[in-house]
């Protein structure tokens, strides 16, 4: 995280990557049949003048970056696969914080 020029400023990329197997009741004779990838790279912000500890905005700011990458990846995923023969691809909400947790575990 920087501070600079009155904000506190959190630059971050978001990468999100999803597969489409068909449902072949042996799962080792799954084939996929789509896959999709998108990188979201931005920064988030906030001004100085908040009262909350350099921790809480950087835990907000990754948190809220977080959520407006992933709803932006997945608009695009679903907008671009509906073109497809196989029609649109919707992928599941996420929550920002467990993902964060998981993420932090590893």
């Amino acid at each position: 995280m920087e501070h600079r020029d009155g904000s506190y400023m959190l630059a971050m990329e978001l990468t999100v990557s999803v597969s489409l197997y068909d449902d072949a009741p042996d799962e080792s004779q799954r084939e996929r049949r789509m896959e999709a990838q998108m990188s979201v790279h931005g920064t988030v912000s906030i001004t100085d003048m908040v009262e909350a500890s350099v921790d809480e905005i950087e835990s907000n700011l990754k948190l809220n970056a977080i959520s407006m990458f992933y709803s932006f990846i997945k608009a695009q995923i679903e907008s671009q696969t509906s073109m497809s023969p196989m029609k649109r691809f919707t992928i599941p909400a996420i929550n920002p914080q467990k993902l964060c947790e998981a993420v932090e575990e590893d």
